[in-house]
């Protein structure tokens, strides 16, 4: 038995000294393998401002990468903020090289800018996670972007009330790389209007930038200044350029002379299964916003989109909302292609019982004034009008303009025309009024005969600061109007195609002799949106 033991112990010690051989082997490799090719890495400086340019030098081969975290970070457990191979086609091993040009991880608000703290790089063993090197440094500041030096309004019509013509703003020279965006609001001489959001966010395009202001809309009455600031994504900059207007620039809005109003939004997409809580908390937000700012509207209409999936009891929750927080507000609907999604049939008649009609089209009559509704007969992204439907359209407007054709008459449909309103641009692909039987076509051919009507789409999501909120009156197409969404926004400010954004927003209209008024309103932080405060002018 003793002989036996020997001869395990003798084994396994064979075996021990056998790994302990390779580990040594392998770790010999790679001290001369790192120490004969020098791979190192390291900061050209230990502390550095918030927005100043990080460089590093690392040596290597093409194999070997970099990654900065921040100090607490494990980087075998998490990505990092920015990332790249110490020797590519972009610069050689040895070079210092901007972290900036690096590859970023958007997943990680670090890789916006690097915020305040203390960060680590690492030299990162041939596309492996094992650290050849490491070298620490400090970013100390408050993040914040820079302020405009100065800023210029160049309006085309002075003293008209509206925002018309270019504005130019200006940085220094000294400019934080972090300011990415500029923010203008409406002032008075106190700061800015409380009861007003900004009127435009637009990027920083070097140190002297225009823009083009959102044509046909109001400057507020109290207005006296026009601020800009720097942005970026941890809010605007601290101090700010201005521009004083003229005495008396702003446009009045004429209470008395106001002969009634009403509200439209679109897209609520209420979901019975729980699956959009937030589109019912917008549209409770929405309706109590309404009934503190617009007691006395004639109605609430809704382009569409009311129930997500178009079930009846998706149609019970909103009502039910509307009970709880409407205050009495009457509600006309518009169907929506969401309205149809489950079934096309079934879907028509959950619509057509909800909103109290016949068909899916339809006119309501409200102090004089002709409110249209009408409704794809398909299911389906794109919406279709039968003959029937639009021969209906052809003859109502016939009746009302034979009535008075200087009245506006008001369209809601929830789809728009291709290359009008926000989202149906080209390239955007909202554009959603069916080609099938000429119905497109026909449809515009419609309205071509018809400039009192101002249209009210909805579907495209497409928030009211994007580019074309309002298609103005031509004389192709009379006034149409992108109503944006309760449920939740789409923005176009990055990327043509869009992308989600936060929020709830709808109209309150103004009708007046001569003009029709349309207020965009943002129902989550109850404030007016500048850049859609509209006038839609009949005057000839």
């Amino acid at each position: 038995m003793k002989r036996k033991h020997k001869k395990v112990i003798q084994y396994l010690s064979g075996i021990f000294l056998g790994i302990a051989v390779i580990s040594f082997v392998f770790l010999a490799y790679k001290i001369y393998f790192v120490l004969g090719h020098q791979k190192s890495i390291a900061f050209n400086k230990t502390e550095y401002a918030v927005g100043e340019p990080v460089y590093i030098t690392a040596t290597g081969t093409g194999s070997d990468w970099i990654g900065i975290y921040k100090e607490s970070d494990n980087p075998r457990k998490v990505n990092p903020i920015y990332w790249y191979y110490v020797d590519d086609d972009t610069h050689d091993s040895g070079e210092p090289y901007d972290i900036k040009e690096q590859k970023s991880n958007k997943s990680r608000k670090e890789a916006f800018y690097l915020p305040e703290g203390t960060y680590k790089a690492f030299l990162l063993y041939e596309n492996g996670y094992y650290a050849i090197d490491e070298a620490k440094m400090e970013v100390k500041g408050e993040g914040l972007p820079s302020a405009p030096v100065s800023l210029e309004y160049f309006q085309e019509q002075v003293q008209s009330g509206m925002a018309d013509g270019k504005v130019r703003v200006e940085f220094s020279d000294q400019m934080s790389d972090i300011t990415r965006n500029i923010v203008l609001y409406w002032a008075d001489d106190k700061g800015k209007l409380e009861e007003y959001t900004s009127l435009a966010k637009f990027k920083v395009e070097g140190t002297v930038t225009w823009h083009q202001m959102y044509p046909h809309t109001i400057i507020p009455a109290e207005a006296t200044r026009l601020l800009a600031y720097g942005n970026n994504e941890y809010g605007d900059s601290k101090e700010f350029a201005e521009y004083r207007l003229r005495h008396n620039s702003g446009y009045t809005l004429d209470e008395k002379s106001m002969r009634g109003s009403f509200n439209v939004v679109s897209d609520i997409h209420i979901n019975e299964n729980g699956g959009s809580q937030e589109a019912a908390k917008h549209f409770e937000g929405a309706l109590k916003d309404i009934e503190m700012f617009n007691k006395d509207s004639w109605g609430l209409f809704v382009v569409g989109d009311i129930a997500d999936t178009g079930n009846a009891n998706e149609y019970d929750k909103m009502w039910d909302i509307a009970r709880l927080h409407g205050g009495g507000l009457p509600i006309y609907l518009a169907v929506g292609n969401h309205d149809l999604v489950l079934d096309e049939m079934k879907g028509k008649t959950v619509f057509m019982e909800n909103a109290g009609v016949s068909t899916i089209y339809y006119e309501k009559i409200i102090q004089g004034y002709h409110f249209l509704c009408m409704g794809s007969e398909k299911a389906g992204n794109q919406a279709y009008f039968s003959e029937q439907q639009l021969k209906w359209l052809e003859d109502t407007l016939n009746s009302c303009r034979e009535e008075n054709s200087k009245k506006p008459v008001f369209l809601f449909v929830h789809q728009p025309l291709g290359n009008t309103v926000a989202g149906s641009l080209p390239g955007q692909g909202w554009d959603g009024v069916s080609d099938e039987n000429d119905c497109a076509e026909k449809f515009r051919s419609i309205l071509k005969s018809n400039p009192q009507i101002i249209m009210f789409n909805g579907h495209t999501h497409w928030d009211m600061n994007s580019e074309k909120t309002l298609h103005y009156k031509t004389e192709e197409l009379p006034f149409v109007l992108n109503t944006a969404s309760v449920a939740y926004l789409w923005s176009s400010y990055d990327i043509p195609e869009g992308e989600f954004l936060e929020g709830s927003q709808g109209y309150f209209v103004r009708i007046y002799e001569d003009k029709v008024i349309v207020l965009g309103r943002d129902f989550l932080v109850n404030k007016f949106i500048p850049s859609a405060m509209f006038v839609c002018d009949f005057k000839e």
